[in-house]
């Protein structure tokens, strides 16, 4: 079983707090074993999807498919 790495967790808690911050709504935080990468959906709209890396980084998943 794939575990987030400490630099992906510590990554995650970056992004939820900076979430909470803005006072938005998680509605989902999922570690996907198979891409190894932490997908969160949050916002009033669920229109913000971020992805966190193996590395600790993060970006907007902007995809729209």
């Amino acid at each position: 079983m794939n575990l987030p790495t400490e630099k992906q967790a510590f990554g995650s808690i970056f992004v939820i707090q900076m979430l909470s911050n803005l006072l938005q709504s998680i509605y989902l935080f999922r570690y996907d074993s198979t891409t190894r990468q932490v997908y969160i959906i949050a916002g009033e709209t669920e229109k913000i999807e971020v992805i966190i890396f193996e590395d600790g980084n993060w970006e907007f998943n902007d995809d729209e498919t």
